[in-house]
């Protein structure tokens, strides 16, 4: 057996507020490992819609030092297996920490045939900076699409075959650690084996598969905004059902019962056995 996360990433909150657009008129929250359960964790929203473009203002809480894996917070469109023939295609642009790298503003495109292609926007964005990013179907030119920050262009036109119409905008804050060897048994499994479900179902699986134990952190690496009341959500038609007040008070329970009360429960198992140790 071998610990998923011996080095983790430090205490961040990467929110990603608000989108609007064609992806506000209906929305479903996504999340999955919030609190790093297989290395991965995110929390967001996807369209129930299909649209063509998404745009959020993004900002990093608190300062971050990444040791192992990756923070980021985006919004885009596209995804594994959403391009012409179950191709990879899309397009992202956002906030993203690297081991050993500042928290860079950056958009990332992916086309059919291709890797995933990293465009470097601004290095060094400080916390609590505000940017307004969006990824938009140019008007009048079906499957073109460009990436703005702040109001203005930031990248040319990029041509996406067979996109007009058919993807649901993304707006998503995410989290990954995870260690050398854990990688090495998942990339062998992929080696000799079909991936054929999303990436953190594929990851449990796999894990279980190899022998990767998972973990969760005490404390989240990814949080989003409106699930801590930060902020409204326009795309969270759920909570807004509720008073935030309400979603604070829920978000606060979730998160006594889920650290604390387990962690008092663990501490006081161990205590039991080693009294019960002492007095053998």
């Amino acid at each position: 057996m071998r610990l998923l996360l011996p080095t983790v990433v430090a205490a961040i909150a990467v929110t990603v507020a608000g989108a609007q657009g064609a992806a506000a008129r209906g929305s479903a929250a996504c999340s999955s490992g919030t609190y790093a359960s297989s290395g991965y964790g995110y929390v967001g929203f996807q369209s129930d819609l299909r649209g063509h473009g998404v745009r959020a203002t993004i900002t990093a809480l608190e300062e971050n030092t990444v040791q192992a894996g990756h923070v980021a917070a985006w919004v885009g469109v596209g995804g594994p297996r959403q391009g012409p023939n179950g191709a990879d295609e899309w397009l992202q642009v956002g906030l993203a920490s690297f081991p050993g790298s500042a928290r860079n503003l950056y958009y990332e495109v992916t086309r059919p045939g291709s890797h995933a292609s990293f465009s470097l926007l601004e290095e060094n964005v400080g916390r609590g900076e505000l940017r307004r990013v969006a990824v938009l179907e140019l008007a009048g030119r079906p499957n073109w699409w460009r990436v703005w920050v702040n109001g203005r262009p930031a990248s040319q036109p990029i041509f996406l075959p067979g996109s007009t119409g058919r993807w649901q905008p993304i707006a998503t804050a995410e989290g990954y650690a995870t260690d050398v060897v854990a990688c090495g048994r998942r990339v062998a499994w992929c080696d000799a084996n079909v991936m054929d479900r999303s990436a953190d179902h594929l990851i449990r699986m796999v894990d279980q598969a190899v022998g990767v134990r998972e973990y969760w952190l005490p404390d989240s690496i990814v949080q989003q905004g409106s699930v801590t009341g930060i902020f409204d959500s326009v795309l969270d038609s759920h909570r807004m059902k509720h008073s935030r007040f309400f979603n604070i008070a829920r978000n606060r329970w979730n998160k006594l019962q889920r650290r604390q009360l387990r962690r008092l429960w663990v501490n006081a198992k161990h205590f039991g056995r080693a009294r019960e140790g002492a007095g053998g």
